[in-house]
């Protein structure tokens, strides 16, 4: 599924960008996830497809903003069992 992916960035708005990922193996006509990303004081992803997906979209991201700069996650919740997300 991975190795066909394709990801694209365009700005849909002003500071407003939708992130593509294509997936045209994964069933019968393709498949493709959305992320935003809005890009202010405090920049925002709305991150809608599966983990392993992420290094294309943080591709993506750095095309627009340096991650390790600008994106930062809520706290964690002593409840999360999760690993770390890979965005950071």
């Amino acid at each position: 599924m991975m190795s066909s992916a394709v990801a694209s960035i365009d700005e849909v708005a002003p500071e407003t960008y939708r992130i593509n990922v294509a997936l045209p193996d994964a069933m019968p006509g393709g498949f493709s996830f959305n992320q935003y990303l809005v890009v202010d004081e405090m920049p925002l992803i709305f991150h809608t497809g599966p983990r392993r997906l992420f290094p294309l979209i943080r591709e993506q991201i750095e095309t627009v903003l340096p991650v390790e700069k600008s994106v930062s996650r809520p706290p964690r919740s002593p409840n999360e069992t999760s690993g770390e997300p890979s965005l950071l």
